[in-house]
């Protein structure tokens, strides 16, 4: 599968630790994405190395949590800021995981894909958010069977591409779809949770629920 759609828009998004669901139907439709690896650091913007999930109490946030380096000075980008081992942050992610979708039809097929990124070893290998966030990207879009370009902005030799019209996520307006959740006799249908709530829930399938999702609305795009 390629792109699920064919809007012919060039997408910017700031790195995402498992982003939701919608940040890869917007994905899946586009056809260029520009990941904006270095953007500045703001440490409001938890949803960079926060994902939400579905646990047996409800809606749960899991946070890589970050420090900055000492040997760093000026304005931070992302990629100057590093995962801390606070906590044995990795052990919460993995235990949680586990708890909340151990009994959903597709995490033992796909969570050995995942667990380098909250392993005890992950604050070594991954030696910025930037870089983790990006190395859980390209899995998610293996899984999902993403093929449309994508590029990375600290690597990326032109900013733009003429014949495509550059679009932020706040600009694009998905269609709400609902699909299985193991606890949705519980608490009903919750959206925007982390990809990994679709991936583990509904497997090959994700890509099918992903298309159904394309944008309804790309302001200022010739659809």
């Amino acid at each position: 599968m390629s792109r699920f759609g064919n809007l012919h828009a060039q997408l910017t998004l700031l790195p995402r630790y498992f982003g939701r669901v919608e940040y890869y139907a917007a994905m899946g439709a586009c056809r260029r994405v520009i990941v904006d690896d270095t953007a500045r650091y703001d440490k409001r913007q938890k949803d960079t190395h926060r994902m939400d999930i579905v646990d047996t109490h409800g809606i749960k946030s899991l946070t890589v949590p970050v420090s900055r380096r000492d040997n760093v000075s000026g304005p931070l980008r992302w990629s100057d800021i590093a995962i801390s081992r606070h906590g044995q942050w990795w052990h919460v992610v993995s235990e949680t995981l586990a708890s909340a979708y151990g009994r959903t039809p597709f995490f033992e097929f796909y969570i050995d894909r995942f667990r380098r990124f909250f392993s005890a070893s992950t604050p070594d290998e991954f030696t910025d958010v930037a870089s983790l966030c990006r190395a859980a990207d390209e899995a998610v879009r293996r899984v999902l069977g993403l093929d449309n370009e994508v590029v990375y902005a600290s690597e990326a030799t032109d900013s733009a591409s003429p014949e495509l019209q550059a679009v932020t996520l706040a600009d694009i307006s998905t269609v709400a779809v609902e699909y299985y959740q193991v606890r949705r006799d519980k608490f009903g249908f919750i959206p925007h949770l982390s990809i990994l709530d679709l991936i583990f829930n509904m497997g090959p399938e994700s890509a099918i629920v992903l298309s159904r999702m394309s944008p309804a609305e790309l302001s200022g795009i010739d659809h």
